[in-house]
């Protein structure tokens, strides 16, 4: 059962800005393949993905002051009682004047332009957790992950047949491509079939690293999150479309 959450002006801030990157003319890159022109499109990697959000939350939230890359182990207020830190730096911050309201987004642009979707996937649950110990211990108000894909590859259940052996390896694949689009993130994920029995002792149940070592990179998330993948354009590609997932309070569900 999803938990019962007032209106958020951020959120549907954010929501805004992603309509506009569904109809607004020259702003987000289209998927095709040795035809783009950088020059003409605002939005093409990441970091213009998180300018552009950045001024459009400028515009649109008054009386907040919005920042990038804030270092949130500065701003820590609670102990965290051993929990390691994932990351050190918010993409964005809003604030209100008097500090009341405390609000971070975590972005990804994440591009099917390589064989490295499942480290991708893993990075996306990573920024999650990080998010709840931003919101855990630094005192925000609500945190947000923002992801955008430009690839079927992380949102497509037939691809799963396709390869049926990455499938049986990668349990991470089972939370991102599924029947109608819906996405299920558990608080902890059962590793069995990546991690060798040696080390399924210490790593078993956390989410850790689908390639690589292990050992360090391990966590679990704090609550579990139901929502689903929203596609942008579709009907204007056959082949590949963006995709993404907000993800906030307004997504977790009780357990």
């Amino acid at each position: 059962m999803k938990l019962e959450m007032k209106e958020d002006i951020i959120e549907n801030t954010i929501k805004e800005f992603i309509k506009e990157l569904d109809v607004k003319e020259n702003y987000l890159e289209p998927i095709v393949k040795g035809k783009n022109d950088n020059y003409k499109y605002k939005i093409y990697n990441e970091i213009s993905l998180q300018h552009e959000l950045v001024i459009f939350l400028e515009e649109k939230l008054k009386g907040y002051r919005v920042f990038f890359e804030k270092n949130m182990h500065k701003d820590e207020i609670k102990n965290h009682g051993g929990d390691t830190w994932v990351k050190a730096e918010a993409d964005i911050v809003i604030v209100n004047e008097n500090l009341s309201e405390k609000y971070a987004i975590e972005l990804k642009f994440s591009k099917g332009e390589n064989a490295a979707t499942p480290e991708h996937m893993y990075n996306f649950i990573k920024d999650i957790h990080f998010m709840e110990q931003v919101e855990a211990y630094c005192g925000f108000t609500n945190v947000y992950n923002f992801i955008l894909v430009n690839s079927k590859k992380y949102y497509d259940v037939s691809l799963n047949n396709n390869s049926k052996k990455d499938y049986k390896r990668y349990n991470i694949y089972k939370i991102f491509r599924t029947p109608n689009r819906k996405v299920s993130i558990d608080k902890k994920l059962k590793n069995e079939l990546i991690i060798k029995k040696d080390e399924m002792k210490n790593l078993n149940y956390y989410y850790c690293k689908p390639t690589g070592q292990k050992i360090g990179k391990k966590f679990k998330l704090n609550y579990k999150y139901e929502t689903e993948w929203k596609i942008l354009n579709e009907n204007n590609s056959k082949t590949n479309a963006y995709g993404y997932l907000l993800i906030s309070k307004n997504n977790r569900v009780q357990q």
